[in-house]
Parts: C-alpha cells; structure tokens; sequence
C-alpha cells in the first residue's frame, strides 16, 4: 500500500475522545499527516496559526464550545484567498437535508455520515489532497 502520492496534513475536529481517537488511527493507517483537537475553538486556533497547512478538515458538526457550523463560518471569513480555499469535510450522524444544506451554506465541501465508514472517509479525504 505506497502512500507516495499522498502527503496529506488532516486535521480531526472531534469533542468525542473515542471518535477522535478512532479516526486519527484511521489516518494515520492512510498514511496522512493528522492533527486532532477537541473543539470548534481549538479548531478555529490551529488553522489560524500560520506554521500550520492543513489540506483538508474533518468537521465534528455537534460541539460543546462552537459548533462545526461556527468554526466552518470563521475559517471561511478568516480565508482572504478564495483561490486556496481549504476544504472542509463535515461529520454528523444528523443526515437531514436541512443538516447537509446548512453545512453547505456556510462553505463546507463534503459531507460524511456517522458512524464512519472508513472507505468513504478515504475516498472524501482523498479527493482534496493533493496528488505529488
């Protein structure tokens, strides 16, 4: 399984420890660079610090301190550039289309399901990274 072609840095946006835990096992089993936080704040800091380069974001929707929702709408304000935009994955167990509209209307790119399938995650992540 050569991972030559991806070098992904992914940052996980889970408040669930278990979840958090999980996924970013199943990253770094892709091969993929992960960083994981516990919040939408923590969140919202770690993309604004400038040493950082996420090339994608795995979005928890329901959060205690902000919610996916907040933190995508910040992230995307903070973003100058609509060119390098950074991808945002949001992750919910609430599939309504009320849920995928509202993450798609402030900005998120994909939408996946909870509980996680981990084929699916590859295949969202994997169509933002960028190919070497």
């Amino acid at each position: 399984m050569g991972h030559a072609h991806r070098r992904g840095k992914v940052l996980i946006v889970e408040d669930n420890a278990s979840n958090r835990s999980f996924m970013t096992e199943i990253c770094g089993a892709f091969g993929w660079n992960c960083d994981a936080v516990d919040g939408g704040i923590a969140c919202v800091d770690a993309v604004s610090r400038e040493t950082e380069t996420y090339e994608v974001i795995l979005m928890d929707i329901h959060m205690p301190d902000m919610s996916g929702i907040e933190a995508a709408t910040k992230i995307r304000e903070m973003q100058k550039d609509p060119s390098r935009k950074l991808p945002i994955i949001a992750v919910s167990s609430d599939q309504s289309s009320e849920m995928i509209n509202a993450c798609r209307d402030v900005g998120m790119d994909d939408f996946l399901a909870k509980p996680i399938n981990i084929h699916e995650l590859r295949e969202r992540v994997e169509r933002f990274l960028p190919k070497c």
